[in-house]
């Protein structure tokens, strides 16, 4: 017992010196690894070996496909990094909500450093004793519950924020495509206006027409240069947006390789019937059991916990010892977690309401994009059976009679400038079309297949 004693005195003076320390170790559970996206894409691509290293550049050797582009988003978004590091924090607040209270050590002198008979430690008395909170009401399984809810609505985000990526890869890519068409558009414009100038600046050498008439087809070409210097700032532009997504990665391409054929939809009843695939709205699901699982965890905390020591007690007076064993608990009479409660009860009624407002927003959401699928579809079959060909055939009917003297220059290039402007009308359509295909499959939760890239 002199040595009970003895430990005793020194872990006090160390307590009182030091204060209480605290270590902190590492958590095995909680890795700094990146969290695996759902899609596991190669790190070879058409040629290309990736790096995430910043500044780095790489070539891709072929066109840039969709199904490139897309694994790119997805390996090196700096957006999807941060939703992953969000999923880590919650796990580790899930490991640390399943943790037991740490039992508490306390020692206690009393009667010592006084007079007469209580002078130094003669009529001393030493406690050591070990105190343990103990939860009732299965509070650590409900607070485990509910931490789990929390990291699969984190999960949840993940995936919204993934089609969100993905969306956003897929409509910046459908840009490109549009645009580089319409680049080799404009060079076809600036071919045929290259053609008709020199045809015209033979006839002025020739005689035979004004030199008015080639200074219009001058114009004209310079006009088409123009253009063509545009479109190729604008496809510029966007191939910097959809390098953009990338993050740090310096990655350099030489096209784009997809299409803006017509991919035809489901019906509308049909698709009405998967919204429920939408993160958006499946995390209605976590989220209202994770309501419940709160409500639980209040409604358990209004039964208060006991607190039971038990140590051992030395008198230095007597030489004696004895064994001392307690229990406490607060009284609840003022506090019995109503507010917490009640707050927990609004919040479940706020999800359930939240649910159907979300529901209600895809659906309508999906009910005009169809209106605007079915008009751009319209569109496009008007261009193509109806008002291309037309404008082709009057291209050529108007080109053979000015080269016959039949028409004048002007009546040439207006049917020119309306065959090209029909031209990016329908590419135009197209990329309208497609860009609202991948709004309904982003409402949808990509569940629609997707040709573009093939």
């Amino acid at each position: 017992m002199k040595k009970i004693k003895i430990l005793l005195r020194i872990w006090l003076l160390a307590e009182c010196l030091c204060g209480t320390l605290s270590a902190y170790h590492e958590n095995p559970f909680v890795k700094d690894a990146s969290f695996a996206t759902a899609v596991h894409s190669p790190r070879s691509c058409n040629g290309l070996t990736t790096s995430s290293s910043g500044g780095k550049q790489e070539i891709l050797s072929d066109d840039l496909t969709l199904q490139d582009a897309l694994a790119l988003s997805l390996m090196y978004s700096p957006e999807l990094r941060v939703y992953s590091t969000e999923i880590r924090v919650r796990e580790a607040r899930s490991l640390q909500a399943r943790l037991l209270p740490n039992p508490a050590l306390e020692g206690v002198v009393e009667d010592f450093g006084g007079t007469g008979a209580k002078r130094a430690f003669v009529a001393a008395e030493s406690t050591l004793q070990v105190s343990q909170l103990i939860e009732l009401a299965g509070k650590r399984q409900k607070r485990t519950a509910v931490s789990l809810f929390e990291k699969k609505l984190a999960q949840w985000d993940y995936q919204s924020r993934r089609l969100d990526v993905i969306t956003k890869t897929k409509t910046v890519f459908i840009d490109l495509v549009l645009l580089q068409e319409k680049f080799i558009l404009s060079e076809d414009l600036k071919r045929v206006a290259k053609e008709v100038y020199d045809t015209i600046d033979e006839k002025v050498k020739g005689g035979k027409i004004t030199p008015l008439e080639r200074k219009k087809a001058h114009i004209a070409l310079l006009f088409s240069q123009l253009e063509m210097e545009r479109n190729c700032s604008e496809l510029l532009a966007a191939r910097h947006r959809l390098i953009s997504l990338w993050g740090n990665l310096k990655i350099d391409f030489q096209g784009v390789d997809g299409n803006l054929e017509i991919t035809h939809l489901s019906t509308l009843e049909h698709n009405l019937d998967q919204v429920e695939n939408n993160p958006d709205l499946a995390r209605y699901c976590t989220e209202m059991q994770h309501s419940n699982a709160a409500v639980s965890l209040e409604r358990s905390k209004w039964i208060p916990d006991p607190t039971i020591s038990a140590g051992i007690k030395y008198y230095d007076e007597t030489n004696d010892q004895a064994f001392v064993v307690g229990v406490s608990f607060p009284l609840p009479l003022f506090d019995r977690n109503q507010g917490n409660l009640l707050a927990s009860r609004h919040n479940k009624r706020k999800t359930q309401e939240a649910y159907w407002v979300e529901k209600t927003r895809v659906e309508s959401g999906l009910r005009q994009l169809y209106q605007e699928a079915n008009l751009a579809c319209s569109e496009v079959r008007i261009l193509e059976e109806d008002i291309l060909p037309d404008a082709e055939e009057s291209f050529v009917g108007f080109k053979e009679s000015y080269l016959q003297g039949k028409v004048d220059y002007l009546s040439l290039l207006d049917a020119q400038r309306t065959l090209f402007e029909v031209k990016a009308k329908h590419l135009e359509a197209l990329a309208r079309y497609h860009k609202i295909h991948i709004l309904i499959d982003r409402l949808l939760g990509g569940v629609l297949d997707d040709k573009m890239g093939n």
